[in-house]
């Protein structure tokens, strides 16, 4: 058997080696590449406001509910796979990632792989229960576990579940004992602490397993709050779990508010009325800067797991054409995106792969600002004639990224390269029928990466039956990258894999079907009411480390 949360140090070191890591610089904030977080659960500390609160103090203000305000539904009722989003820490996993999206022991303390990779054991931590009284063990993990097999594929607006991306194919889970379980898989997959981390290994309590997979009512889990109530679009409450396993939050009651309006929300922080405003999406960059220096109002800003695309509609007029799609991509001043547009919020687009992760990232799949190379190829492409294009994107309405900005810049270039683009913003529905329809030559892709395997983005991305392509209607088909995700999936090589994935990202560049703008440094704001929130590299605001101050 080898050891692989021993071993995995070693993994990344490998792949270290055999790259060159990318940095990202902001202001106020950690570097992806410093170290990886020590535990699951450790966090970044968070820009204080206010000196840390006496204990008499603290004793007092640790009785007010906190109110925080966010853009969108952090929970989605009993057919969703998770009920609700790893942000409200409700839920825990068998495996969680730390500051690089590596993966790290969360209920799970440990786990070993076969040598032919075909059988994973997994040790979990023993006295740990749910918020209903019943124990965590290997009889919940497995019950868990079989409820995903059933419910497989089940969608989600946080991450669709599907058994296969998660766990391989995956034979059957078994109990070894109280408290180790052991997962059987058809074919080998080295890499299923990856696949399965974060979303994809939450557990709850089986008694609220309905009998097609569904919840009944909101679940009980293992996280450090408890969802008590909530209403959709509105609000969700949480308390704080008196029993849970680890460090005990500051707070006792959250009250989480739904406030879709990006200038509603500002406009409830400044009236006092919440003490933040968070999470995905919770300030465009020009709120973010008219916030700055306001007496009373911290603003931060933390790089997260979640990067900004354009995608082509690779299998019809105009950008079917290759030469023309390098011509974009290579017009494309990332650095005046991010300078003029983002504010400074955000890391120019240096890969398909975040710089969270430097252990996948390759010079080779960084795309090149060259206007002089994007007219010579637009030239040759177009033969002189001009063309017509449309790129959708979401209205502003809720959102945090300056699409509509972004938009018009990129209309101005590619006007130069002979392209008469149109703007045309849309509400979520429409923009999503356009999407499914293809309806659409270009258009904005926001994807985050929820488990670091570098598979999870290459599939959806490049892949020919990959959401993107044949969900989203991109279009884009290779069979040599079809062969290639293929492979990726199943080495288990270290060296070998980073070098699949090194030939995917250059294939990227060379053939352009997405391409990356920026990565996002997520936004927020609080009042010096509260201290201690941040946001982890899963955009996962860090509840359980707030402390009131007044």
């Amino acid at each position: 058997m080898i050891f692989l949360s021993r071993t995995l140090s070693l993994f990344l070191v490998v792949l270290a080696l055999a790259v060159t890591a990318c940095g990202v610089s902001a202001t106020a904030v950690p570097a992806p590449t410093s170290a990886p977080l020590a535990v699951a659960t450790s966090v970044p500390v968070a820009p204080s406001a206010t000196s840390v609160p006496t204990p008499t103090q603290a004793a007092v203000v640790a009785e007010r509910e906190v109110v925080l305000a966010v853009s969108r539904k952090l929970a989605n009722g009993e057919k969703d796979p998770y009920f609700t989003h790893s942000s409200l820490m409700v839920w825990e996993s068998l495996v969680a990632v730390d500051g690089m999206l590596t993966p790290v022991p969360q209920l799970a303390e440990s786990w070993e792989v076969s040598e032919d990779a075909m059988t994973w054991t997994f040790d979990l931590r023993p006295g740990i229960w749910f918020t209903d009284g019943t124990p965590f063990d290997a009889d919940a993990a497995v019950a868990n576990i079989q409820r995903f097999m059933q419910i497989s594929p089940r969608p989600s607006p946080f991450f669709t579940f599907t058994i296969a991306r998660s766990y391989g194919d995956l034979a059957g889970v078994s109990k070894v004992n109280d408290d180790t379980m052991e997962f059987q898989l058809n074919t080998p997959n080295p890499s299923i602490v990856f696949t399965m981390s974060n979303f994809f290994s939450s557990m709850f309590s089986p008694a609220f397993f309905a009998e097609n997979g569904d919840f009944t009512g909101i679940p009980a889990a293992t996280g450090p709050f408890k969802l008590t109530d909530w209403k959709q679009d509105q609000y969700f409450l949480l308390e704080r779990n008196e029993d849970y396993w680890g460090k005990k939050p500051l707070v006792k009651n959250i009250r989480v508010r739904v406030i879709p309006d990006s200038g509603a929300r500002v406009s409830a922080l400044l009236a006092g009325e919440v003490d933040e405003v968070m999470e995905l999406g919770a300030l465009a960059p020009a709120e973010a800067k008219s916030l700055e220096g306001r007496d009373g109002i911290t603003v931060g800003a933390d790089p997260v797991s979640i990067s900004i695309y354009l995608a082509f509609a690779t299998d019809r007029p105009p950008f079917d054409n290759v030469e023309l799609r390098r011509a974009v991509a290579m017009t494309l001043d990332r650095e005046t995106i991010v300078e003029k547009l983002a504010l400074g919020y955000a890391t120019p687009g240096k890969s398909l792969f975040s710089p969270f992760a430097p252990q996948w990232l390759s010079p080779k799949g960084e795309p090149t600002f060259d206007p002089v190379q994007a007219q010579t190829l637009a030239r040759s492409a177009l033969g002189g004639e001009r063309v017509s294009a449309t790129l959708i994107f979401r209205s502003a309405t809720g959102q945090a990224r300056p699409y509509k900005a972004i938009g018009a810049l990129i209309q101005s270039e590619l006007g130069k390269l002979g392209i008469d683009l149109e703007l045309l913003s849309l509400e979520k529905a429409a923009e999503r029928e356009a999407q499914t329809s293809g309806n659409w030559n270009l258009r904005f892709a926001q994807q985050g990466w929820a488990n670091g395997d570098p598979d999870f983005l290459m599939a959806r991305f490049l892949s020919s039956d990959g959401l993107y392509n044949k969900g989203r209607k991109g279009g884009y088909s290779n069979p040599d990258v079809d062969t290639l995700i293929g492979a990726g999936q199943a080495e288990q090589d270290p060296k070998k894999r980073f070098a699949i994935y090194e030939r995917l990202q250059e294939i990227s560049v060379q053939d352009v079907p997405v391409t990356p703008l920026y990565h996002v440094h997520l936004t927020y704001a609080f009042r010096d009411t509260i201290a201690g929130l941040s946001h982890r590299v899963t955009y996962q605001p860090t509840l359980d480390k707030i402390r009131l101050v007044r």
